[in-house]
């Protein structure tokens, strides 16, 4: 800095280094690191706000910001014409030469004509397409001629016909290797699936949705026969998938495969929701390995009368929905929880904590996915025959260290619940929810030491350290009893927690005080760590 006079004018002048030094900080950033930084915050801003009106919010800062945003071609790979079409052109010419992904959700048949014709000449750089139709999608010819073209960058293709009634001839996309040969994620919802058995070998994530059909007749074999050709399989999700079985079912199990033929190694997800009779194909061909993080089934049965399966129990059908050759998927479960009702049977087995990935469809990003989710649901007018032992007869419980079981209006006796806990010799935390009508749970009574204290009967969960119920209603003295007699014979207990209901249909949930004797509560206190009342 140096200050000169003339006359009576003084001035100061700053040397270039003095200048740059007075700017704030930000803008002393170099031009990749401010891009980086503007990258990360992308991800916390883009789910709320949408990725183009983020970085409208960053171009307003300043004159340097909007020129790094403009002159960053990865700040305009994604493009969606739903919002207009001049900031479409904006985003294909910005990108320049990067790989770019476009949304054609909800846009009118007339428009669909124009976009197609602005991204005739960026083909060659179609990373991800994205369609979604709300009419009846009678004018598609724009969207076939596009994906007809060669898409050597196509990695990621949606295509959703929501509305396109089935009767409807059928749109052939001209998906092929050929044209294709990069894409590795197919997501399609009223669309016929492409033919070409090979066409699938490279392909990572299959989502059908509603009615894909194989036209041509013998569907489950021509659906087997791509399967059995997409060995790279990752994610397989058939969970709004209608399947057309034609005939009488029980007809069709006469084909079911005598041994898994379907090998899918690197499966991390399988999603299906069908009928028992369909999944019962399925998962007799299908082999998912023991790495698989999420399986998931919704199976529908219907019970008229005469019970369900081969000797009318539930028992039949979970032994045929998960074949031996797929129970390895719960034989290492440590935590398992069981619901039953007349209506429903579901098994869940939450697994290692952890969150949806980034092409989960889970709203809630904060809500962990189950890694094993079974559930039966009876859409007839007989109540499903469950029991709790079921359960034992589709895997082993050596490793359980956590069990909830919930049964509505479903009463266990004793000797289940006794079978049920001497196959969880690891068992530590147990939370049991039963509220049969006008009987008292047994759960107590199983768990408890019989026989004389020099022959006393084996120990049932002897780890079990933490133990919840709730229940209508209980013997009295049954609850003390059954602690004193495991005292000193298995670990002590951590956690009680006993929580009681009023009697009566209409109250069945409502929730009033415990009321049991003075002296029973005294020495329930006396013998666990924290004792919990509600």
């Amino acid at each position: 800095m140096s200050t000169s006079s003339y006359g009576n004018d003084s001035r100061t002048t700053f040397s270039k280094s003095t200048v740059v030094l007075a700017m704030p900080t930000i803008h002393r950033l170099p031009v990749e690191l401010l891009v980086e930084v503007f990258s990360w915050s992308q991800l916390t801003h883009s789910a709320l706000v949408g990725p183009r009106h983020h970085w409208t919010q960053l171009m307003l800062v300043c004159q340097r910001w909007r020129a790094v945003v403009v002159d960053t071609p990865q700040f305009w790979t994604t493009i969606d014409f739903a919002d207009n079409f001049q900031w479409a052109r904006d985003s294909l010419s910005r990108s320049r030469n990067a790989v770019i992904d476009i949304n054609l959700v909800g846009i009118e048949p007339s428009i669909l004509e124009t976009a197609v014709g602005l991204l005739a000449s960026h083909t060659l750089r179609l990373r991800r397409l994205v369609f979604h139709s709300n009419d009846t999608g009678d004018n598609l010819d724009p969207l076939v001629k596009l994906l007809f073209s060669h898409l050597p960058a196509l990695e990621e293709l949606a295509i959703s016909l929501t509305q396109r009634p089935f009767a409807w001839p059928e749109v052939d996309f001209g998906l092929a290797c050929d044209k294709h040969p990069r894409l590795h994620r197919l997501i399609l919802e009223g669309v016929t699936i492409p033919r070409e058995p090979q066409f699938y070998s490279r392909m990572k994530t299959l989502v059908l949705h509603k009615r894909c059909p194989v036209r041509g007749g013998a569907f489950m074999k021509r659906l087997f026969g791509i399967l059995v050709n997409a060995s790279e399989l990752e994610e397989l999700d058939l969970s709004h998938y209608e399947i057309e079985v034609s005939g009488d079912p029980q007809e069709d199990m006469e084909d079911l495969p005598p041994v898994p033929v379907i090998v899918l190694p690197k499966l991390r997800s399988f999603y299906m929701e069908h009928s028992v009779h369909v999944m019962y194909q399925m998962l007799a061909a299908l082999n998912i390995p023991p790495t698989c993080e999420h399986f998931h089934l919704r199976a529908i049965t219907t019970v008229w009368g005469g019970g369900v399966g081969d000797d009318g129990t539930l028992r039949s059908i979970l032994v045929r929905l998960i074949p031996s050759h797929l129970r390895h998927l719960l034989h290492n479960a440590e935590q398992l929880s069981i619901t039953m009702s007349s209506r429903r049977y579901v098994i869940r087995d939450p697994g290692p904590v952890r969150l949806p990935s980034s092409q989960s469809t889970s709203t809630d990003p904060d809500v962990p996915i189950d890694r094993v989710h079974i559930l039966i649901a009876n859409s007839g007018t007989t109540s499903l025959h469950i029991s709790l032992e079921d359960i034992l007869h589709v895997t082993s419980l050596t490793h359980l260290m956590s069990l909830t079981i919930n049964s509505e209006r479903q009463h266990i006796e004793s000797t289940a619940w006794a079978a049920l806990l001497r196959s969880c010799p690891k068992l530590c935390t147990l939370v049991v929810s039963e509220i049969p009508t006008g009987r008292s749970t047994s759960i107590f009574e199983a768990l408890a030491v019989q026989g004389s204290a020099e022959h006393p009967s084996p120990v049932l969960c002897p780890s079990l350290h933490s133990l919840s119920v709730e229940s209508r209603l209980v013997i009295e003295g049954s609850i003390l009893a059954c602690i004193s007699s495991r005292e000193g014979r298995a670990q002590r207990l951590h956690f009680l927690s006993l929580r009681f209901v009023k009697p009566g249909l209409h109250m069945i949930n409502k929730e009033f005080p415990a009321k049991l004797p003075r002296d029973e509560l005294l020495g329930l206190c006396s013998l666990v760590d924290e004792l919990v009342m509600r």
